[in-house]
């Protein structure tokens, strides 16, 4: 095998990264022929093949999995490098969050992080429940913020917090001043507004009905926490939420938040994860540490959480 060529290799990230040699190339701003052929002489260098064709088109084979894993670990090096011959820490954090964490993410970690550590760049991303997971899994995010993920072997849960569902409801509602928790049958005989089932919170929402054999017929879906609280906030209906989605309206006594009598809305967790195993920077773990310990949300404390630990030792 020869040495690796670096200018090949980016072409080979890019197809990798799109699984689509146009979509390569225009990320590349050139052909797809000089993307191919840059690919087939890294595949020369290498001798091994790192794409085969499907019927959709292009799939990276184990060598180019083994070649990409490569890749990560040689950026990773290179921030170390980075960091020890400046001595201030620096570099690049993907984190990917569901709605919900946005504005507690921004007013209690993320300003004050970035004063703290000018030199590194934060990316953040807000997407469904599902994706946050699968960007973690696929070492595209660093760091994942959801609502009731699954528990998966690649996963790793920094920081759990038990958020219970609740029903938000306007002042003045029949439901507002009730003194038990409602039962997940009597809360759909008003009109009602849920989160989609690609997010953790309506997922959440259609098993407990399921589970409670209560047929959900929503007034009002949206992928969007501001809508259901503006929803329930107008008096159209109430909406099915977290406390931490609606504490300024819970503050300002524009909504109420109601109980729910079902186990699994009872028992469901705002959590903090990364992949398992993932080696991080120091710049990560810098992120992470203010997350975990920065967040109301998580202000009970993390569950076996040590970012030192986790930080790859070079």
């Amino acid at each position: 095998m020869r040495n690796i060529n670096w200018k090949r290799m980016r072409y080979f990230l890019e197809v990798l990264k799109h699984e689509s040699l146009r979509k390569a190339a225009a990320e590349l701003n050139t052909s797809p022929s000089v993307v191919s052929r840059q690919v087939r002489l890294l595949e020369e260098d290498l001798g091994a093949a790192l794409f085969e064709r499907t019927a959709k088109g292009i799939a990276p084979t184990e060598a180019a999995r083994h070649l990409f894993s490569y890749a990560q670990a040689c950026e990773l090096q290179r921030e170390h490098l980075r960091d020890r011959l400046h001595g201030a820490i620096q570099g690049s954090v993907r984190v990917s969050v569901t709605e919900g964490f946005i504005e507690t993410l921004m007013d209690e970690v993320m300003i004050d992080f970035l004063a703290k550590f000018p030199d590194v760049d934060i990316s953040l991303h807000v997407c469904p429940a599902n994706e946050v997971v699968t960007q973690v899994l696929e070492e595209i995010a660093h760091i994942g913020l959801t609502y009731n993920p699954p528990v998966m072997p690649d996963i790793r849960f920094c920081a759990s917090m038990r958020q219970p569902v609740m029903l938000a409801v306007r002042p003045g509602h029949p439901l507002a001043d009730m003194k038990r928790p409602i039962e997940m049958r009597e809360a759909v005989s008003y009109p009602f507004s849920i989160m989609p089932d690609a997010f953790g919170l309506g997922q959440l929402v259609r098993l407990a009905a399921h589970a409670e054999n209560v047929r959900l017929e929503p007034t009002f879906v949206a992928n969007s926490l501001f809508a259901l609280t503006r929803f329930a906030r107008a008096g159209s209906g109430i909406a099915f939420l977290t406390e931490f989605a609606m504490i300024h309206e819970l503050r300002a006594g524009e909504l109420v938040a109601v109980p729910i009598a079902q186990p699994l809305l009872q028992n469901a967790y705002a959590r903090a994860l990364v992949k398992a195993d993932r080696p991080m920077t120091r710049a990560t773990s810098a992120c992470l540490s203010h997350v975990v310990s920065g967040m109301s949300v998580f202000s009970e404390g993390p569950a076996d959480f040590d970012a030192a630990r986790l930080i790859h030792r070079a």
